[in-house]
Protein backbone atom coordinates (compact mmCIF):
# COMPACT_ATOMS: atom_id res chain seq x y z
CA UNK A 1 0.00 0.00 0.00
CA UNK A 2 2.75 2.42 0.94
CA UNK A 3 4.64 1.57 -2.26
CA UNK A 4 1.54 2.36 -4.34
CA UNK A 5 1.11 5.70 -2.55
CA UNK A 6 4.77 6.56 -3.02
CA UNK A 7 4.55 5.67 -6.71
CA UNK A 8 1.53 7.93 -7.17
CA UNK A 9 3.26 10.85 -5.45
CA UNK A 10 6.47 10.19 -7.40
CA UNK A 11 4.58 10.40 -10.71
CA UNK A 12 3.39 13.94 -9.95
CA UNK A 13 6.71 15.18 -8.59
CA UNK A 14 8.02 17.95 -10.82
CA UNK A 15 4.76 18.25 -12.79
CA UNK A 16 3.86 21.86 -13.61
CA UNK A 17 0.38 23.35 -13.34
CA UNK A 18 0.10 23.36 -17.15
CA UNK A 19 1.09 19.71 -17.29
CA UNK A 20 -1.37 18.87 -14.50
CA UNK A 21 -4.21 20.48 -16.51
CA UNK A 22 -3.31 18.88 -19.86
CA UNK A 23 -6.16 16.69 -21.14
CA UNK A 24 -5.26 13.96 -23.63
CA UNK A 25 -7.64 13.07 -26.42
CA UNK A 26 -10.03 10.29 -25.60
CA UNK A 27 -13.24 9.42 -23.84
CA UNK A 28 -14.06 9.08 -20.15
CA UNK A 29 -11.07 8.41 -17.89
CA UNK A 30 -8.79 8.32 -20.94
CA UNK A 31 -9.40 12.06 -21.32
CA UNK A 32 -8.68 12.97 -17.69
CA UNK A 33 -5.91 15.37 -16.81
CA UNK A 34 -3.41 14.55 -14.06
CA UNK A 35 -5.32 16.98 -11.82
CA UNK A 36 -8.54 15.05 -12.49
CA UNK A 37 -6.82 11.75 -11.76
CA UNK A 38 -5.67 13.15 -8.42
CA UNK A 39 -9.16 14.46 -7.61
CA UNK A 40 -10.56 11.02 -8.32
CA UNK A 41 -7.89 9.33 -6.18
CA UNK A 42 -8.55 11.71 -3.28
CA UNK A 43 -12.30 11.20 -3.38
CA UNK A 44 -11.95 7.46 -3.82
CA UNK A 45 -9.52 7.08 -0.94
CA UNK A 46 -11.67 9.20 1.36
CA UNK A 47 -14.69 7.04 0.54
CA UNK A 48 -12.74 3.78 0.85
CA UNK A 49 -11.47 4.88 4.27
CA UNK A 50 -15.07 5.35 5.42
CA UNK A 51 -16.10 2.04 3.90
CA UNK A 52 -13.22 0.10 5.50
CA UNK A 53 -13.99 1.50 8.94
CA UNK A 54 -17.72 0.91 8.56
CA UNK A 55 -17.30 -2.68 7.37
CA UNK A 56 -14.72 -3.42 10.03
CA UNK A 57 -17.17 -2.23 12.66
CA UNK A 58 -20.04 -4.22 11.12
CA UNK A 59 -21.91 -1.46 9.27
CA UNK A 60 -22.05 -2.50 5.58
CA UNK A 61 -24.71 0.11 4.75
CA UNK A 62 -22.15 2.94 4.71
CA UNK A 63 -21.82 4.45 1.22
CA UNK A 64 -18.57 3.99 -0.64
CA UNK A 65 -16.62 5.55 -3.47
CA UNK A 66 -18.68 6.99 -6.28
CA UNK A 67 -15.87 7.49 -8.77
CA UNK A 68 -17.38 10.86 -9.73
CA UNK A 69 -15.25 13.97 -10.14
CA UNK A 70 -16.78 16.51 -7.80
CA UNK A 71 -15.27 19.39 -5.87
CA UNK A 72 -11.68 20.61 -5.92
CA UNK A 73 -12.12 21.61 -9.59
CA UNK A 74 -9.99 24.74 -9.22
CA UNK A 75 -7.48 23.33 -6.75
CA UNK A 76 -3.83 23.83 -7.58
CA UNK A 77 -1.55 20.85 -7.99
CA UNK A 78 0.02 21.63 -4.60
CA UNK A 79 -3.44 21.64 -3.00
CA UNK A 80 -4.31 18.33 -4.65
CA UNK A 81 -1.10 16.74 -3.41
CA UNK A 82 -1.83 18.05 0.09
CA UNK A 83 -5.37 16.66 -0.09
CA UNK A 84 -4.07 13.31 -1.36
CA UNK A 85 -1.74 13.08 1.63
CA UNK A 86 -4.66 13.97 3.92
CA UNK A 87 -6.75 11.21 2.31
CA UNK A 88 -3.83 8.81 2.88
CA UNK A 89 -3.84 9.83 6.55
CA UNK A 90 -7.62 9.27 6.77
CA UNK A 91 -7.21 5.78 5.36
CA UNK A 92 -4.41 5.01 7.79
CA UNK A 93 -6.58 6.26 10.65
CA UNK A 94 -9.56 4.18 9.52
CA UNK A 95 -7.44 1.04 9.32
CA UNK A 96 -5.76 1.78 12.65
CA UNK A 97 -9.09 2.32 14.36
CA UNK A 98 -10.22 -1.26 13.60
CA UNK A 99 -6.91 -3.15 13.35
CA UNK A 100 -6.95 -6.37 15.29
CA UNK A 101 -10.65 -6.20 16.03
CA UNK A 102 -12.13 -5.83 12.54
CA UNK A 103 -15.14 -7.90 11.53
CA UNK A 104 -14.54 -9.83 8.32
CA UNK A 105 -18.06 -11.04 7.57
CA UNK A 106 -19.68 -7.75 6.45
CA UNK A 107 -19.07 -6.97 2.79
CA UNK A 108 -19.90 -4.25 0.30
CA UNK A 109 -20.06 -4.60 -3.46
CA UNK A 110 -17.39 -3.20 -5.71
CA UNK A 111 -18.60 -2.77 -9.32
CA UNK A 112 -15.71 -4.79 -10.76
CA UNK A 113 -14.35 -6.98 -7.94
CA UNK A 114 -17.68 -7.93 -6.37
CA UNK A 115 -18.24 -8.32 -2.64
CA UNK A 116 -15.27 -7.21 -0.53
CA UNK A 117 -14.81 -7.13 3.23
CA UNK A 118 -12.78 -4.42 4.97
CA UNK A 119 -9.48 -6.13 4.12
CA UNK A 120 -10.52 -6.56 0.51
CA UNK A 121 -11.28 -2.85 0.23
CA UNK A 122 -7.87 -2.07 1.70
CA UNK A 123 -6.19 -4.25 -0.94
CA UNK A 124 -8.38 -2.71 -3.63
CA UNK A 125 -7.00 0.72 -2.74
CA UNK A 126 -3.50 -0.46 -3.65
CA UNK A 127 -4.71 -1.77 -7.01
CA UNK A 128 -6.62 1.48 -7.59
CA UNK A 129 -3.58 3.67 -6.89
CA UNK A 130 -1.33 1.59 -9.15
CA UNK A 131 -3.91 1.74 -11.95
CA UNK A 132 -3.85 5.53 -11.75
CA UNK A 133 -0.04 5.58 -11.62
CA UNK A 134 -0.16 3.87 -15.02
CA UNK A 135 -2.77 6.37 -16.20
CA UNK A 136 -0.54 9.32 -15.24
CA UNK A 137 2.42 7.67 -16.99
CA UNK A 138 0.28 7.35 -20.12
CA UNK A 139 -0.72 11.03 -19.92
CA UNK A 140 2.94 12.05 -19.56
CA UNK A 141 3.87 9.91 -22.58
CA UNK A 142 1.28 11.62 -24.81
CA UNK A 143 3.03 13.46 -27.69
CA UNK A 144 1.00 16.60 -26.94
CA UNK A 145 1.94 16.64 -23.23
CA UNK A 146 3.36 20.11 -22.52
CA UNK A 147 7.08 20.48 -21.82
CA UNK A 148 8.27 21.92 -18.51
Amino acid sequence: MEEARAALLAEVEGVSEAQARFKPAGQGEDAWSIAEVLRHCIQGEEAVALRIRALGLGDPARPGASGRLVGRANASLAELIRDLKAANFALDHAVGSIAGKELLEPTAAHPFFGELNCRGWFLFQRVHDLDHVRQIQKIKADPAYPPQ
